[in-house]
Protein backbone atom coordinates (compact mmCIF):
# COMPACT_ATOMS: atom_id res chain seq x y z
CA UNK A 1 0.00 0.00 0.00
CA UNK A 2 1.50 3.35 -0.99
CA UNK A 3 2.20 6.07 1.57
CA UNK A 4 -0.41 8.44 0.18
CA UNK A 5 -3.20 5.88 0.60
CA UNK A 6 -1.98 5.09 4.12
CA UNK A 7 -2.22 8.76 4.96
CA UNK A 8 -5.82 8.95 3.72
CA UNK A 9 -6.70 5.90 5.81
CA UNK A 10 -5.12 7.33 8.96
CA UNK A 11 -7.03 10.58 8.38
CA UNK A 12 -10.22 8.64 7.56
CA UNK A 13 -10.44 10.61 4.34
CA UNK A 14 -12.92 8.15 2.86
CA UNK A 15 -13.80 10.16 -0.29
CA UNK A 16 -10.16 10.07 -1.39
CA UNK A 17 -9.94 6.36 -0.60
CA UNK A 18 -13.04 5.76 -2.72
CA UNK A 19 -11.67 7.89 -5.57
CA UNK A 20 -8.34 6.06 -5.41
CA UNK A 21 -10.00 2.67 -5.93
CA UNK A 22 -12.14 4.07 -8.70
CA UNK A 23 -8.86 4.43 -10.61
CA UNK A 24 -6.84 1.51 -9.18
CA UNK A 25 -8.13 -2.03 -8.72
CA UNK A 26 -7.55 -3.50 -5.25
CA UNK A 27 -5.05 -6.34 -5.07
CA UNK A 28 -4.00 -6.97 -1.49
CA UNK A 29 -6.06 -7.78 1.59
CA UNK A 30 -5.37 -4.25 2.85
CA UNK A 31 -6.69 -2.82 -0.42
CA UNK A 32 -9.94 -4.74 -0.24
CA UNK A 33 -10.32 -3.86 3.44
CA UNK A 34 -9.75 -0.15 2.71
CA UNK A 35 -12.29 -0.06 -0.09
CA UNK A 36 -14.84 -1.91 2.01
CA UNK A 37 -14.38 0.42 4.98
CA UNK A 38 -14.70 3.44 2.70
CA UNK A 39 -17.97 2.09 1.31
CA UNK A 40 -19.41 1.52 4.78
CA UNK A 41 -18.30 4.93 6.03
CA UNK A 42 -19.65 6.85 3.05
CA UNK A 43 -22.94 4.92 2.99
CA UNK A 44 -23.87 4.28 6.63
CA UNK A 45 -26.53 1.68 7.33
CA UNK A 46 -27.53 -1.67 5.96
CA UNK A 47 -27.28 -0.68 2.28
CA UNK A 48 -23.67 0.44 2.47
CA UNK A 49 -22.71 -2.58 4.57
CA UNK A 50 -24.18 -4.95 1.99
CA UNK A 51 -22.19 -3.24 -0.76
CA UNK A 52 -19.00 -3.53 1.31
CA UNK A 53 -19.35 -7.21 2.15
CA UNK A 54 -17.71 -8.63 -1.01
CA UNK A 55 -14.57 -6.56 -0.34
CA UNK A 56 -14.49 -7.42 3.35
CA UNK A 57 -14.93 -11.12 2.56
CA UNK A 58 -12.18 -11.00 -0.07
CA UNK A 59 -9.79 -9.33 2.39
CA UNK A 60 -10.33 -12.11 4.94
CA UNK A 61 -10.00 -14.78 2.25
CA UNK A 62 -6.53 -13.40 1.46
CA UNK A 63 -5.53 -13.29 5.14
CA UNK A 64 -7.78 -15.79 6.93
CA UNK A 65 -5.97 -15.53 10.28
CA UNK A 66 -6.03 -11.74 10.53
CA UNK A 67 -8.30 -10.81 13.49
CA UNK A 68 -8.68 -7.19 12.37
CA UNK A 69 -10.07 -8.29 9.01
CA UNK A 70 -12.39 -10.74 10.73
CA UNK A 71 -13.67 -8.02 13.05
CA UNK A 72 -14.35 -5.69 10.10
CA UNK A 73 -16.25 -8.40 8.24
CA UNK A 74 -18.29 -9.24 11.32
CA UNK A 75 -19.25 -5.59 11.78
CA UNK A 76 -20.28 -5.44 8.13
CA UNK A 77 -22.42 -8.55 8.50
CA UNK A 78 -24.10 -7.18 11.63
CA UNK A 79 -24.76 -3.80 10.00
CA UNK A 80 -26.14 -5.53 6.89
CA UNK A 81 -28.52 -7.65 8.96
CA UNK A 82 -26.73 -10.88 8.05
CA UNK A 83 -26.73 -11.91 11.68
CA UNK A 84 -26.90 -15.67 11.20
CA UNK A 85 -23.69 -15.61 9.16
CA UNK A 86 -22.14 -13.22 11.70
CA UNK A 87 -22.88 -15.70 14.49
CA UNK A 88 -21.40 -18.64 12.56
CA UNK A 89 -18.30 -16.75 11.52
CA UNK A 90 -17.69 -15.17 14.92
CA UNK A 91 -18.04 -18.52 16.68
CA UNK A 92 -15.44 -20.08 14.40
CA UNK A 93 -13.18 -17.03 14.66
CA UNK A 94 -13.23 -17.05 18.46
CA UNK A 95 -12.28 -20.74 18.48
CA UNK A 96 -9.45 -20.13 16.00
CA UNK A 97 -8.18 -16.92 17.66
CA UNK A 98 -9.23 -17.09 21.33
CA UNK A 99 -6.74 -14.39 22.38
CA UNK A 100 -8.54 -11.66 20.43
CA UNK A 101 -10.74 -9.64 22.77
CA UNK A 102 -12.13 -7.71 19.78
CA UNK A 103 -13.35 -10.94 18.19
CA UNK A 104 -14.99 -12.04 21.43
CA UNK A 105 -16.71 -8.67 21.62
CA UNK A 106 -18.00 -8.99 18.06
CA UNK A 107 -19.21 -12.51 18.81
CA UNK A 108 -21.34 -11.19 21.65
CA UNK A 109 -22.62 -8.36 19.44
CA UNK A 110 -23.59 -10.87 16.75
CA UNK A 111 -25.50 -13.04 19.22
CA UNK A 112 -27.35 -10.00 20.59
CA UNK A 113 -28.19 -8.82 17.07
CA UNK A 114 -29.59 -12.29 16.34
CA UNK A 115 -31.62 -12.23 19.59
CA UNK A 116 -29.88 -15.42 20.71
CA UNK A 117 -30.16 -14.35 24.32
CA UNK A 118 -29.15 -17.56 26.09
CA UNK A 119 -26.05 -17.87 23.92
CA UNK A 120 -25.27 -14.18 24.42
CA UNK A 121 -25.51 -14.61 28.19
CA UNK A 122 -23.10 -17.56 28.07
CA UNK A 123 -20.66 -15.66 25.85
CA UNK A 124 -20.70 -12.42 27.83
CA UNK A 125 -20.26 -14.37 31.08
CA UNK A 126 -17.25 -16.17 29.62
CA UNK A 127 -15.90 -12.81 28.45
CA UNK A 128 -16.01 -11.55 32.02
CA UNK A 129 -13.54 -14.24 33.11
CA UNK A 130 -10.73 -12.53 31.21
CA UNK A 131 -9.18 -9.13 31.74
CA UNK A 132 -10.57 -7.62 28.54
CA UNK A 133 -14.00 -6.15 28.11
CA UNK A 134 -15.19 -6.37 31.70
CA UNK A 135 -16.28 -2.73 31.91
CA UNK A 136 -17.63 -2.77 28.36
CA UNK A 137 -19.95 -5.70 28.97
CA UNK A 138 -20.90 -5.17 32.62
CA UNK A 139 -24.28 -3.55 31.86
CA UNK A 140 -25.14 -6.10 29.17
CA UNK A 141 -24.15 -8.98 31.42
CA UNK A 142 -26.31 -7.63 34.24
CA UNK A 143 -29.27 -7.23 31.90
CA UNK A 144 -28.92 -10.69 30.40
CA UNK A 145 -28.60 -12.30 33.81
CA UNK A 146 -32.23 -11.34 34.43
CA UNK A 147 -33.19 -13.74 31.58
CA UNK A 148 -36.01 -11.37 30.67
CA UNK A 149 -36.83 -13.33 27.50
CA UNK A 150 -37.97 -16.41 29.43
CA UNK A 151 -41.61 -16.85 30.56
CA UNK A 152 -42.58 -16.13 34.15
CA UNK A 153 -44.83 -18.66 35.87
CA UNK A 154 -46.88 -18.36 39.02
CA UNK A 155 -49.95 -20.17 40.27
CA UNK A 156 -50.99 -21.67 36.94
CA UNK A 157 -50.41 -18.46 34.97
CA UNK A 158 -47.51 -17.61 32.70
CA UNK A 159 -46.29 -14.23 31.52
CA UNK A 160 -44.71 -14.50 28.08
CA UNK A 161 -43.27 -11.98 25.64
CA UNK A 162 -45.72 -10.97 22.89
CA UNK A 163 -45.44 -12.95 19.65
CA UNK A 164 -47.31 -12.85 16.33
CA UNK A 165 -49.75 -15.51 17.57
CA UNK A 166 -50.96 -12.98 20.17
CA UNK A 167 -51.86 -10.35 17.59
CA UNK A 168 -55.62 -10.99 17.63
CA UNK A 169 -55.73 -10.79 21.43
CA UNK A 170 -53.62 -7.63 21.49
CA UNK A 171 -55.77 -6.01 18.81
CA UNK A 172 -59.00 -6.83 20.65
CA UNK A 173 -57.53 -5.56 23.90
CA UNK A 174 -56.16 -2.29 22.52
CA UNK A 175 -59.44 -1.57 20.71
CA UNK A 176 -61.59 -2.35 23.73
CA UNK A 177 -62.27 1.19 24.85
CA UNK A 178 -63.80 0.20 28.19
CA UNK A 179 -60.73 -1.89 29.06
CA UNK A 180 -58.15 0.64 27.88
CA UNK A 181 -59.91 3.36 29.85
CA UNK A 182 -58.92 1.39 32.94
CA UNK A 183 -55.57 0.04 31.71
CA UNK A 184 -53.79 2.62 29.51
CA UNK A 185 -55.93 5.37 28.00
CA UNK A 186 -53.22 6.71 25.73
CA UNK A 187 -52.05 3.48 24.07
CA UNK A 188 -52.53 3.80 20.27
CA UNK A 189 -54.55 0.99 18.71
CA UNK A 190 -53.61 1.34 15.02
CA UNK A 191 -51.99 -1.55 13.15
CA UNK A 192 -48.52 0.04 13.21
CA UNK A 193 -48.61 0.44 17.00
CA UNK A 194 -49.73 -3.16 17.45
CA UNK A 195 -46.91 -4.34 15.17
CA UNK A 196 -44.42 -2.30 17.20
CA UNK A 197 -45.75 -3.74 20.46
CA UNK A 198 -45.06 -7.26 19.17
CA UNK A 199 -41.76 -6.53 17.44
CA UNK A 200 -40.04 -4.82 20.33
CA UNK A 201 -40.29 -8.02 22.37
CA UNK A 202 -37.33 -9.22 20.30
CA UNK A 203 -35.01 -6.46 21.51
CA UNK A 204 -33.51 -5.46 24.82
CA UNK A 205 -35.64 -3.84 27.54
CA UNK A 206 -32.74 -1.54 28.39
CA UNK A 207 -33.05 -0.05 24.90
CA UNK A 208 -36.86 -0.14 24.75
CA UNK A 209 -37.19 1.20 28.32
CA UNK A 210 -40.06 -1.24 28.81
CA UNK A 211 -40.89 -4.93 29.06
CA UNK A 212 -44.28 -6.31 27.99
CA UNK A 213 -45.90 -9.67 28.66
CA UNK A 214 -49.06 -11.45 27.61
CA UNK A 215 -50.66 -13.24 30.55
CA UNK A 216 -51.65 -16.80 29.65
CA UNK A 217 -53.63 -19.49 31.38
CA UNK A 218 -52.48 -22.57 29.52
CA UNK A 219 -52.63 -21.66 25.84
CA UNK A 220 -55.25 -18.93 26.35
CA UNK A 221 -54.19 -15.28 26.43
CA UNK A 222 -56.16 -13.54 29.17
CA UNK A 223 -54.30 -10.37 30.18
CA UNK A 224 -51.52 -7.85 29.73
CA UNK A 225 -48.67 -6.88 32.02
CA UNK A 226 -45.88 -4.37 31.49
CA UNK A 227 -43.01 -2.56 33.10
CA UNK A 228 -42.87 0.82 31.37
CA UNK A 229 -40.61 3.85 31.74
CA UNK A 230 -38.04 1.26 32.77
CA UNK A 231 -34.98 3.09 34.04
CA UNK A 232 -32.07 0.78 34.83
CA UNK A 233 -29.90 3.62 36.07
CA UNK A 234 -32.45 4.93 38.57
CA UNK A 235 -33.73 1.39 39.26
CA UNK A 236 -37.42 2.11 38.79
CA UNK A 237 -40.36 1.35 36.51
CA UNK A 238 -44.13 1.77 36.26
CA UNK A 239 -46.20 -1.41 36.66
CA UNK A 240 -49.25 -2.03 34.46
CA UNK A 241 -51.48 -5.12 34.75
CA UNK A 242 -54.90 -5.57 33.18
CA UNK A 243 -57.46 -8.16 32.07
CA UNK A 244 -59.83 -7.20 29.23
CA UNK A 245 -62.56 -9.62 30.35
CA UNK A 246 -62.25 -8.96 34.05
CA UNK A 247 -65.52 -10.65 34.87
CA UNK A 248 -64.21 -13.92 33.42
CA UNK A 249 -61.04 -13.92 35.50
CA UNK A 250 -61.19 -13.74 39.29
CA UNK A 251 -59.17 -11.25 41.29
CA UNK A 252 -56.65 -14.01 42.05
CA UNK A 253 -55.49 -13.96 38.41
CA UNK A 254 -54.72 -10.25 38.58
CA UNK A 255 -52.94 -10.75 41.89
CA UNK A 256 -50.84 -13.61 40.53
CA UNK A 257 -49.87 -11.71 37.38
CA UNK A 258 -49.01 -8.60 39.39
CA UNK A 259 -46.98 -10.58 41.89
CA UNK A 260 -45.05 -12.38 39.12
CA UNK A 261 -44.17 -9.05 37.50
CA UNK A 262 -43.21 -7.51 40.84
CA UNK A 263 -40.99 -10.45 41.79
CA UNK A 264 -39.23 -10.21 38.44
CA UNK A 265 -38.81 -6.45 38.75
CA UNK A 266 -37.37 -6.54 42.26
CA UNK A 267 -35.64 -9.93 42.09
CA UNK A 268 -34.28 -10.39 38.57
CA UNK A 269 -34.01 -6.77 37.37
CA UNK A 270 -33.00 -5.59 40.86
CA UNK A 271 -35.15 -2.48 40.64
CA UNK A 272 -35.50 -0.40 43.77
CA UNK A 273 -38.91 1.12 43.09
CA UNK A 274 -42.17 0.35 41.32
CA UNK A 275 -44.79 2.98 40.57
CA UNK A 276 -48.46 2.59 39.71
CA UNK A 277 -50.58 5.45 38.43
CA UNK A 278 -54.34 4.94 38.75
CA UNK A 279 -56.98 7.16 37.15
CA UNK A 280 -59.26 8.86 39.62
CA UNK A 281 -62.39 7.41 38.03
CA UNK A 282 -61.23 3.83 38.74
CA UNK A 283 -61.59 3.37 42.52
CA UNK A 284 -61.64 -0.43 42.23
CA UNK A 285 -58.18 -0.43 40.63
CA UNK A 286 -56.86 1.90 43.30
CA UNK A 287 -58.18 -0.40 46.03
CA UNK A 288 -56.57 -3.42 44.32
CA UNK A 289 -53.29 -1.55 43.99
CA UNK A 290 -53.18 -0.80 47.70
CA UNK A 291 -54.18 -4.39 48.50
CA UNK A 292 -51.17 -5.51 46.48
CA UNK A 293 -48.89 -3.69 48.91
CA UNK A 294 -48.23 -0.44 47.10
CA UNK A 295 -48.64 2.74 49.12
CA UNK A 296 -50.40 5.86 47.98
CA UNK A 297 -47.78 8.58 47.78
CA UNK A 298 -49.80 11.37 46.29
CA UNK A 299 -52.89 12.59 44.49
CA UNK A 300 -52.49 14.78 41.43
CA UNK A 301 -55.78 16.63 41.37
CA UNK A 302 -57.37 17.20 37.95
CA UNK A 303 -54.07 16.14 36.41
CA UNK A 304 -55.51 14.88 33.12
CA UNK A 305 -58.20 16.04 30.76
CA UNK A 306 -59.90 13.21 28.89
CA UNK A 307 -62.86 13.91 26.61
CA UNK A 308 -63.22 17.29 28.26
CA UNK A 309 -63.34 15.85 31.79
CA UNK A 310 -60.67 16.62 34.39
CA UNK A 311 -59.35 13.50 36.13
CA UNK A 312 -57.36 13.02 39.31
CA UNK A 313 -54.36 10.69 39.21
CA UNK A 314 -53.37 8.53 42.17
CA UNK A 315 -49.62 8.03 42.57
CA UNK A 316 -48.65 4.76 44.28
CA UNK A 317 -45.23 3.31 44.99
CA UNK A 318 -43.44 0.33 46.46
CA UNK A 319 -39.77 -0.01 47.41
CA UNK A 320 -37.77 -3.21 47.10
CA UNK A 321 -37.09 -3.38 50.83
CA UNK A 322 -40.82 -3.06 51.54
CA UNK A 323 -41.62 -5.78 49.04
CA UNK A 324 -39.08 -8.25 50.44
CA UNK A 325 -40.27 -7.57 53.98
CA UNK A 326 -43.94 -8.22 53.18
CA UNK A 327 -44.83 -11.50 54.92
CA UNK A 328 -48.21 -11.71 53.18
CA UNK A 329 -46.64 -11.57 49.72
CA UNK A 330 -44.09 -14.16 50.81
CA UNK A 331 -46.87 -16.53 51.83
CA UNK A 332 -48.68 -16.01 48.51
CA UNK A 333 -45.52 -16.65 46.51
CA UNK A 334 -44.81 -19.83 48.41
CA UNK A 335 -48.41 -20.99 48.01
CA UNK A 336 -48.30 -20.42 44.24
CA UNK A 337 -44.86 -21.87 43.66
CA UNK A 338 -42.77 -18.72 43.39
CA UNK A 339 -39.56 -17.59 45.08
CA UNK A 340 -39.21 -14.55 47.32
CA UNK A 341 -35.47 -13.90 47.46
CA UNK A 342 -33.72 -10.58 47.75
Amino acid sequence: MDAELQGWLRARDWPRVRDHFARVAPVSAADFESRGLATMSLQPGAGGARLALPDLRRALDLQPHNPVLAVNLLQGLIDAGEVAEACRLSSAAVQALPASADLRDKHVQALVAAARWDDALQAVTAEAKGVDGQALWAALREELQSRWWRPLSLGGLSLRLPCPDDRDFITRSFRDRAFMTRFHRFQPADDASIDQFIQRSGSRPRLNRRLDWIVHRGAEAIGLASLVDLDHEQRRAELLVGFPQAEGHPAAAALKASLAAMQFAFGALKLNRLISYVYGDNPASQANTLHLGLRQEGLLREHLRVDGVALDLHVNGLLAREYFADARLLRLLQRWGGEHSS
